[in-house]
């Protein structure tokens, strides 16, 4: 780091910290030249650490709440092993993370967006929730027989192996308290996924409710209203 970077960063940690309406102001007028998109009257909480400036976007009227980290940006992929899986439903790039509008990221929520994160619009992350679109992996997926690969990051490089892909959240999707979500993983509009439940690669259907590690659905989450004829609408319009 040159002390330009150095210099920099320390003006970031002080906009960082600052209370009140002034730091707000200060945080809205800061990031909206450093992230890749910024909207109108986001409220970025103080203690928010955002890494990876060019590659967030954030839309209208969205809070992100004390003590939040969002990472983002490329992965060298140097002498590690990565295992990539697929996500489709991702609209982004590699490393990007993309946040909609209204939505709310409660304190202490943790986003690692090397793989890509898209969250939809009025969609909300409880305390405590973990969205992993990358994860150190316990072994080698092309030599499981290896036992020199550590879990540890300072073990070095060449004997680290990760599981990498985009995380998915659509519309109106709620998160509870102390979720993790790891990558691949996709939930479809309307659903919600209860307390502290893991959701792994694979896809949770709109309007249902799941919980549980690994998350299965378990029930719907808005049941059908009767129209005037008698039938039921199968979604609920906001």
């Amino acid at each position: 780091m040159n002390i330009f970077q150095e210099f920099s960063a320390l003006i970031e940690e002080l906009f960082r910290i600052w209370p009140g309406s002034v730091g707000y102001k200060l945080r809205w007028l800061y990031y909206r030249r450093r992230l890749k998109y910024l909207g109108n009257n986001v409220r970025i909480s103080p203690g928010v650490r955002l890494i990876g400036h060019k590659h967030i976007s954030i839309g209208d009227d969205t809070d992100i709440n004390f003590g939040c980290m969002i990472i983002s940006g490329l992965v060298g992929q140097d002498e590690a092993e990565f295992h990539r899986v697929s996500n489709p439903a991702f609209q982004g790039s590699e490393g990007e993370v993309l946040i909609g509008k209204g939505v709310h990221i409660a304190p202490g929520v943790y986003i690692l967006g090397h793989g890509g994160v898209q969250v939809g619009d009025c969609s909300g992350l409880a305390g405590g929730t973990r969205v992993l679109s990358m994860t150190n992996h316990y072994a080698s997926f092309l030599d499981w027989y290896r036992r020199d690969m550590y879990f540890s990051s300072r073990a070095g490089r060449e004997h680290a192996c990760y599981i990498i892909g985009p995380v998915v959240l659509g519309r109106n999707v709620g998160i509870a308290s102390n979720c993790v979500i790891l990558p691949g993983a996709q939930l479809c509009d309307e659903s919600f996924l209860a307390i502290a439940s893991v959701a792994h690669q694979g896809v949770i259907a709109a309007n249902m409710i799941a919980s549980g590690n690994p998350a299965v659905p378990i029930k719907e989450r808005f049941l059908p209203l009767p129209n005037k004829l008698g039938r039921t609408i199968s979604s609920i319009e906001p």
